[in-house]
């Protein structure tokens, strides 16, 4: 099934812009669309959030992309707190006034960096800035360029002097702490460039305040203390003030040559005084307590402010909350030698049937299946050899230089054939108990093929009961004995906030090539002839289907397993007979829960891949009332059946590389076709009826086949033998030359769909 990477849909071209701000980045940041304010990135998470907008151009929404990107490549995680912390107790401004001044003088450093990177992105920014400003989204007039605080005259000459040619007035000085800012090359530049900013803007806005303290009650207050300073400020604002507009303006605007010189004086006076320890008492405190109401920038949130109005806002949305996948682990595993043991004590004790497996119909299918594997992997290896000419003069070839140019040796290069590893993950659920015969039939036609194809492999039973060692003599029954089977289950269930974790699940490592001989002829024998016995044991007892559960663990034990056996194409077949009962569950507050939650989305990252999942189809209505799928996550699907399962093969496959295959098993005999658990869905060729299997697709699988179990044949299945004589009368009494033909092409299906089915097997495992 087609694997997407999806964003928001409501988004215009959402998906392009994902991996355009991926590309930008360098890096497999997750991208988010969210019905926020305004973009942002979390340096923490790596991950862009960015609003749903409408109405917007590409270049606007290449150019805001670009800026967060630009944050993630340039801007240092730590920092901005205490930098801004700093610089409001020593200009004795409010938090969020010194944030300002630094983003201002961020935001120029970073945009700069990601236009010289990208240049590309430069008329990007052109277009993008032209068209805020356009629509005012800065929300001043050039007349009031003058009237600004030199931090937001810095904003506007970074976001549109140097992109749409307006002009911004500035004093030598200020033009000095302009250019400065602009060519921040760190951070520390920028800690520089905004204290410098703050500096001039706080002196002036303390003089301002003196200034209206002096002067009497209902007057305007002076614009300076001699005629020069007065003439300064009049050039500067480009209009004399009058009343209080005047007043504000003045409080917000730019001050003399000669103020700033005074002003970057008190500042540094105000900022010994801070060091000092003195408190509000006094005159010092009065001057602390004004300049503590000092506005800060205006033209940053007001852009802020106006792209609120792009957004494509939704009504009921649910909120969206990250989770960590929990690691998987190999301790889940109990291995062979373990369960050898448990079961041959379990043999002695109920003195069960050992005799050696040896089915005519399983062999010839192994057989089938190696031959098969051999001859596509060989194809493979051959499609892959080239002849190519070498330098040197071939003497035999000499004597026809006249009518033939190849006279020169040839060398064959054959390209190495590559190391394949199967692991299988045996569904041992009780479900399984009217197939699991046939179902370990078909397991040992796999794990023959592997012996006879030299193919490392592992088979791990899959189940949800707690595998717990009871002391001798315990009542496997007794309360005791639960308790610890609930210590076993909670030893694996993960109490960490906002994580993700698959239920509890046991792997029973019953075959592996790493046993002897004599080791895999006993564990077949016992299986083959005691699987339902063996389901008893507390231990061993067959339960629910963790398939996703499962899977997850797998990609540490593939992983372990490809390591070990120096794999180079790894394949994780899963036999089942239906859907998984579990999904990974949500802790939240140190609580495990798998229950839904209406107004929450949850999204699964994978923090080693980076990758991330959408846990849930989670849906909900627009602005418009129309029913909206949520799409939070980089990976999706066009169609799934159970989402955790799809989310843990897609981790196993980018953790260890390996192929994920599914073989479904029925009980049913007749149906015209197979039934559709796991979402499989036949090929257009398949023929259930006749065959018995079918090759087809399922959402998250590399390869899906299902196959009705009875066709296995084996111990106490005459199926096939019934329908083969079926088949001996329909052919006798057929009474025309089509009937017969169609009798014997029949029965010839149904004598070959065992070993069709492994041959086929062995094809798709064959090839990478």
């Amino acid at each position: 099934m087609k694997t997407l990477s999806l964003t928001a849909p409501t988004a215009p071209v959402t998906t392009v812009k994902s991996v355009l701000a991926r590309l930008l980045a360098t890096e497999n940041i997750s991208v988010e669309h969210q019905d926020v304010p305004t973009a942002a990135f979390d340096l923490k998470t790596r991950t862009l959030i960015l609003p749903r907008w409408k109405d917007m151009s590409n270049a606007l929404y290449d150019m805001l992309v670009g800026h967060e990107v630009s944050h993630a490549l340039f801007t240092p995680q730590d920092g901005w707190k205490s930098d801004a912390d700093a610089l409001s107790a020593k200009h004795r401004v409010d938090g969020a006034v010194a944030r300002q001044y630094l983003n201002i003088a961020e935001d120029a450093r970073i945009e700069r960096m990601i236009k010289d990177k990208f240049p590309g992105l430069r008329s990007d920014f052109f277009k993008g800035y032209g068209e805020l400003n356009a629509k005012n989204f800065f929300a001043v007039k050039e007349s009031e360029y003058p009237t600004l605080c030199l931090g937001d005259r810095v904003n506007l000459h970074s976001k549109l002097g140097l992109h749409v040619d307006a002009v911004l007035p500035f004093t030598a000085d200020e033009a000095a702490i302009r250019d400065f800012v602009m060519g921040a090359k760190t951070w520390a530049d920028t800690v520089e460039g905004a204290d410098r900013m703050l500096a001039v803007d706080a002196a002036k806005w303390q003089k301002n305040q003196q200034q209206q303290e002096q002067s009497p009650e209902g007057e305007s207050a002076p614009q300076g203390d001699d005629a020069e300073d007065g003439e300064d400020t009049k050039d500067a604002q480009g209009n004399e003030s009058e009343g209080g507009e005047g007043e504000d303006k003045s409080e917000s605007g730019a001050g003399t040559e000669g103020g700033e010189d005074k002003s970057q004086g008190t500042a540094k006076d105000n900022a010994v005084e801070t060091q000092s320890g003195e408190d509000d008492k006094g005159g010092s405190g009065g001057e602390k307590s004004m300049q503590t109401d000092m506005p800060g920038p205006i033209t940053n949130s007001s852009l802020e402010n106006a792209l609120k109005s792009l957004n494509e806002t939704a009504s009921r949305a649910p909120d969206v909350v990250r989770l960590k996948m929990t690691a998987p682990t190999t301790d889940v595993v109990v291995p062979f030698a373990d369960v050898l043991k448990d079961l041959n004590a379990m043999v002695t004790r109920n003195n069960w049937n050992t005799t050696p497996v040896r089915e005519a119909d399983y062999k010839r299918a192994s057989g089938a299946m190696a031959t098969a594997f051999d001859r596509r992997k060989s194809a493979d290896v051959w499609k892959r050899t080239t002849i190519a000419k070498t330098g040197a003069i071939d003497p035999l070839r000499m004597t026809q230089y006249k009518w033939n140019e190849d006279i020169f040796r040839r060398g064959t290069r054959i390209a190495e054939g590559k190391n394949h590893g199967i692991v299988i993950l045996l569904d041992w659920s009780g479900s399984m108990g009217n197939i699991m015969q046939q179902t370990i039939g078909q397991l040992l036609i796999l794990t023959d093929f592997c012996r006879m194809a030299g193919v490392p492999f592992e088979v791990y039973a899959f189940c949800d009961r707690a595998y717990t060692v009871l002391p001798d003599g315990m009542d496997p029954y007794s309360d005791e004995a639960y308790r610890l089977r609930d210590a076993e289950y909670k030893r694996f269930a993960s109490t960490d906030n906002n994580t993700a974790s698959p239920a509890y699940m046991r792997l029973l490592n019953f075959l592996s090539n790493r046993m002897t001989a004599a080791q895999y002829e006993r564990m077949k024998s016992i299986l083959f002839h005691n699987w339902n016995s063996i389901g008893y044991d507390s231990r061993y007892g067959m339960g629910g289907t963790p398939t996703a559960a499962a899977l997850h663990h797998a990609s540490a034990v593939v992983a372990e397993f490809t390591k070990r056996n120096r794999v180079q194409i790894a394949h994780t077949i899963v036999l089942t007979d239906g859907d998984a009962t579990d999904e990974y569950r949500v802790t939240r507050n140190g609580v495990a829960t798998r229950s839904w939650v209406r107004d929450t989305h949850w999204v699964i990252e994978d923090p080693v891949t980076g990758a991330s999942y959408d846990l849930w189809n989670t849906q909900y209505r627009d602005a418009d009332g129309k029913t909206q799928h949520m799409r939070r996550g980089s990976v999706n699907w066009e169609t799934a059946s159970n989402r955790s399962v799809c989310i843990a093969i897609d981790a196993l496959r980018r953790r260890t590389g390996s192929k994920v295959h599914w073989i479904g098993l029925t009980a049913s005999q007749r149906n015209a076709a197979p039934s559709g658990m796991g979402g499989f869905v036949p090929s257009e060729d398949a023929d259930w009826a006749r065959d018995g299997y079918a090759r087809g697709t399922a959402a998250g699988w590399d390869t899906a086949v299902m196959a009705a179990a009875c066709r296995f044949g084996g111990k106490g299945n005459n199926w096939v033998e019934q329908q083969l004589e079926k088949m001996d009368q329909k052919i006798e009494g057929a009474k025309t030359n089509r009937n017969l033909v169609t009798a014997v092409v029949n029965k010839q299906a149904m004598t070959n769909s065992l070993r069709s089915l492994a041959t086929i097997i062995g094809e798709f495992i064959a090839v990478a």
